[in-house]
């Protein structure tokens, strides 16, 4: 079996994905090294060449998990500023905050682009939820949708090189914060109408119609037949 990493945008079911993975018997860490792997938010500035330099060997996977923007983005602006991460115990706004100067600066981002201070702003999470899926399916060798991996779980065992079996049943609210509303589309172009087209078009190209489904229901998008991005679809028709 290859060596896993996954990478994600904060809030995209990466503690989920990891509890799965754990349930097949694999020891694939969350947010931290496991023998077979990880699934992080925290590597997202991480290539394949700088996973091998962790000790991951030419052979391992590096995908890409994304979430619809309006689930992330309504639960991101709910972080309290002095939250620390339940897994690493570091504060999540100030690691937030360090990797994104890490990718600002590795891909020229304009200043502005950076978290401030107002940790409530939806203006930061739609930039974070943005630039940091842009970043990750830079980097990855194939991306997938959290919300399809019940209809794709044959297909994403096959993609990561592990035997197929049933999908385990967790509860579909791990780690999930009571978001207090769910923001809309117009709440976003209220922010920042450029940046909401920017987000439209990103999301539409990663498969999703502009609202989102019901976290991890009953039905769930297909991937579109092309997209205009060079990474390899997870599931392609």
């Amino acid at each position: 079996m290859k060596r896993i990493a996954i990478t994600a945008c904060p809030y995209s079911a990466t503690r989920y994905t990891s509890l799965l993975l754990g349930k097949l018997g694999l020891d694939v860490g969350h947010e931290q090294y496991g023998a077979d792997g990880i699934v992080s938010w925290q590597h997202i500035h991480m290539s394949k060449a700088d996973f091998i330099t962790e000790g991951f060997d030419s052979g391992m996977v590096l995908a890409h998990q994304v979430r619809h923007p309006l689930m992330v983005i309504s639960t991101l602006r709910q972080i309290h500023i002095g939250y620390k991460h339940p897994d690493t115990k570091r504060n999540l706004w100030a690691f937030i905050k360090e990797i994104t100067e890490a990718m600002r600066t590795e891909w020229n981002i304009a200043d502005e682009t950076a978290p401030q201070d107002k940790v409530n702003d939806p203006l930061i999470w739609m930039r974070l939820w943005y630039w940091w899926n842009k970043v990750g399916i830079e980097k990855a060798d194939w991306f997938y949708r959290i919300e399809d991996l019940p209809s794709k779980w044959p297909r994403f065992l096959d993609k990561l090189d592990v035997e197929r079996v049933d999908m385990p049943e967790i509860g579909k609210t791990i780690n999930r914060k009571k978001t207090r509303k769910i923001l809309s589309w117009d709440d976003l172009y209220a922010v920042h109408p450029g940046l909401t087209l920017d987000i439209l078009d990103l999301a539409s190209k990663f498969g999703y119609n502009q609202e989102p489904t019901e976290y991890l229901a009953d039905e769930f998008y297909e991937f579109p037949e092309q997209i205009e991005l060079s990474q390899e679809l997870l599931c392609q028709k």
